[in-house]
């Protein structure tokens, strides 16, 4: 999140000039979560949350649902989100979450969160078709947000991965991080 209202910078991603953007990440779902997550979302804002697009993780180009202990990439063209009326030059928040109130208990780390060309590799990226939000740390002006459940996202050390993000759902399950 970069909205400064929780933290951060105020200096959203403009990605409307990658060509050929997409979104990814990797994703590990430590615990499932006491109820059995029935899905997993990704939430991406803009226009201070006038602006929006949620969809089912399921929905990614790789065409998975999240696996118990195993890392697994997802990648969305933005080009998607921009037909969905998402302002990709303002990009303030990403979300991974599971759906609401299905969460309870649930410890999933996140990593190379990115916005980059679909022709970039992660090994040679070119710098101007692509944004590391979060690679070991979070992009300067980005914070780790919990919206609404009262926890604080961690960097932890996940062996040759280096620091990656771990969220912690409550007990209530009721959150969005």
């Amino acid at each position: 999140n970069t909205r400064t209202d929780a933290g951060g910078a105020g200096a959203p991603i403009d990605a409307s000039g990658i060509e050929n953007a997409q979104l990814s990440f990797d994703l590990n779902v430590t615990t499932a979560g006491a109820n059995g997550v029935t899905g997993w979302l990704l939430k991406v804002e803009s226009a201070n949350g006038d602006q929006f697009v949620e969809v089912n993780l399921n929905t990614s180009l790789e065409a998975v649902d999240p696996t118990v202990g195993e890392w697994q990439t997802f990648t969305f063209p933005l080009s998607d989100f921009a037909n969905s009326t998402l302002d990709t030059s303002n990009i303030q928040v990403v979300m991974i979450f599971p759906t609401w109130e299905t969460g309870s208990g649930a410890v999933y780390q996140i990593d190379n969160v990115k916005i980059a060309s679909a022709e970039a590799t992660q090994e040679e990226p070119a710098s101007a078709s692509a944004v590391d939000i979060y690679a070991d740390a979070p992009l300067t002006g980005w914070v780790l947000w919990d919206c609404c459940g009262g926890t604080t996202p961690a960097q932890v050390a996940a062996g040759d991965r280096g620091n990656v993000v771990e969220f912690s759902i409550p007990g209530n399950g009721a959150t969005v991080q």
